[in-house]
């Protein structure tokens, strides 16, 4: 019996980030809540990462489905992923994010197919948005549960997408900013265009804004959309710029100036007058007592700042500051 155990195959998990005063003993009682493993062992060389392994395939992944990114009794958060020669080098291509996941009952039936369907390296939970990533064994799983995910109905009512997970280096080099936009322009209009160019991860804008965003799934398309459709003139004749989003985010660095404590019934017009004659003005917003104006260059948005900064405008004394651009909004996923 013993060499028949021996030889039989092991299924191993890695666990690691717990708190290094959780014990072997802990980590065992932990891991042994319904799924029996085999052994147990913490890492001599990090004292935060242990060893887990199962007999069973089905065992080790079912650790990873349901004890990854969950809080140990100290408090600290554990990761737990799928670990053996073959998937220890997995490329990251063969990460999927799935989408619509906005409740525990749709989370339920996503993982009852991930379990039943695929082999899951690595699952976790985006902290924000109602979505998972899944690691899988290699790119082909990956596109056949983008394949299985993308546009599925549950029982549940909701409609899940899915679509390849990029991270945050491919995401920056890979989001389009679409600026001149129609206020009653249709996003599935914007995907239509876009997707002549390539498959698209994200695309969409926020309500009542001229500017929209498409994020391809590769370099190739995005340079594609962007030298075709830049300077088009579609979705009611107003000349398109198209360009990266993270581009626009660093060049947009020190151009832009915050007014606070500014008149509640101050209007663009007569913002726009007061601040024009000091510089060309690209963009004027508001948020409410607070006005942006956006200049042409950062050395006249500097000089503004120095010569309006606590003088007083529409019979109030303002604060003039550089407004620096929120970049991580300009890369949002939509």
């Amino acid at each position: 019996m013993a060499s028949t155990a021996a030889s039989s195959p092991v299924f191993s998990v890695y666990a690691i980030d717990f708190d290094p005063a959780f014990s072997e003993k802990d980590l065992k009682s932990y891991f042994n809540r319904g799924i029996g493993f085999r052994m147990l062992g913490i890492d001599q060389n990090s004292e935060r990462s242990a060893l887990i392994s199962f007999d069973s395939a089905a065992d080790a992944q079912e650790a990873v489905m349901e004890m990854n990114f969950q809080r140990l009794p100290s408090g600290h958060i554990v990761r737990v992923s799928k670990f053996d020669r073959s998937t220890k080098q997995v490329k990251r291509d063969a990460d999927v994010c799935i989408g619509g996941v906005d409740s525990p009952q749709v989370e339920k039936e996503v993982k009852d197919i991930l379990r039943t369907e695929f082999r899951v390296v690595d699952l976790r939970r985006a902290k924000k948005n109602p979505c998972l990533y899944v690691q899988l064994k290699n790119n082909a799983e990956a596109q056949k549960a983008i394949s299985r995910f993308n546009g599925l109905k549950l029982a549940s009512g909701n409609a899940l997408k899915a679509n390849k997970y990029l991270s945050k280096t491919e995401f920056e080099k890979q989001n389009l900013r679409i600026e001149n936009l129609q206020p009653g322009f249709s996003p599935a209009a914007l995907t239509r265009e876009f997707s002549k160019f390539g498959k698209i991860v994200s695309c969409g804008h926020k309500r009542g804004s001229p500017v929209g965003f498409v994020c391809f799934e590769n370099l190739a398309d995005t340079q594609k959309a962007m030298e075709a459709m830049n300077g088009s003139c579609i979705f009611g004749g107003k000349t398109l710029k198209v360009s990266l989003a993270s581009n626009y985010a660093s060049n947009a660095e020190g151009k832009n100036i915050r007014i606070t404590n500014l008149p509640p019934m101050i209007s663009e017009a007569s913002l726009r007058a007061e601040f024009e004659p000091l510089g060309t003005v690209t963009r004027i917003s508001f948020w409410k007592h607070t006005g942006y104006v956006n200049f042409e260059t950062a050395e006249v948005a500097s000089n503004v700042v120095k010569r309006m900064n606590g003088q007083e405008i529409f019979g109030r004394k303002v604060e003039v500051t550089v407004a620096h651009p929120n970049v991580k909004r300009e890369l949002r996923r939509i």
